[in-house]
Formats: C-alpha cells, structure tokens, sequence
C-alpha cells in the first residue's frame, strides 16, 4: 500500500475465520472474497448506476439494494440469451412474458451448472 506521498505503508485487517491458521490459505481467501465483492459491485454499478443512487431513507437504500440483486440473479439464470446483463433487466422490466419465463421455469439446470462452475 502506498500514501499520498509514494510512500510504502501498513495496513492492518483483521478477519474472524474457522480457516486452520495459515498465512497463504487465509491471504488467499481474503484476495477471493475481495475479488467476488468487487465483481458484484461492478456489475450492480453498471447496470443499475447503484452509485448514482440517492436513495437514502430509511431502509429503502437496503430494500433496494435487495431487488436490484434478485433481478441480477433472474437475469443471470437466462443462459439461453446473448444479450448483455443490462438490455436482459430491460426486457425484464418491460415484458411480462420473460419475466414469467424467469420466474416460474420449471427447468433449474442453470443452478446445477452455477454450483459446479464454484472452485
């Protein structure tokens, strides 16, 4: 890490864990984690502008955030689609008949196919 100046500095975290004590397991999970929270922060960002947001009352910011990640999660289950994450929550919005197509799908292979794709 470095400071303003160019500066080499230390930076301290700390993490609860049932991980056995070993420096390289633990960095590792550490730098995984951050990877899967910036991969989701990235994908939320451009495709709802969450940034951008100025929802700030209440638990609305948290109630939000919550369907933005349930739509995520429809549209990412469409493996048939080509279509960028973004222009497949349009056409989630705007049609009723591939919303219903999402929701109600009688075939959960895509789930299946999530999980074995998990290291």
């Amino acid at each position: 890490m470095r400071d303003g100046n160019g500066e080499a500095g230390i930076e301290r975290r700390q993490y609860v864990s049932s991980l056995p004590v070993d420096a390289e397991l633990l960095a590792f999970a550490a730098r995984a984690h951050g990877g899967i929270e910036n991969s989701l922060h990235h994908v939320l960002d451009g495709a709802f502008r969450e940034d951008a947001c100025t929802i700030t009352h209440g638990n609305a910011p948290h109630n939000l955030n919550g369907i933005r990640k349930i739509a995520l999660t429809l549209v990412r289950s469409d493996m048939e689609s080509k279509k960028s994450i973004k222009k497949r929550l349009k056409l989630l919005a705007w049609s009723n008949e591939y919303f219903e197509k999402l929701l109600f799908r009688s075939d959960l292979s895509w789930i299946t196919g999530q999980i074995s794709a998990m290291p």
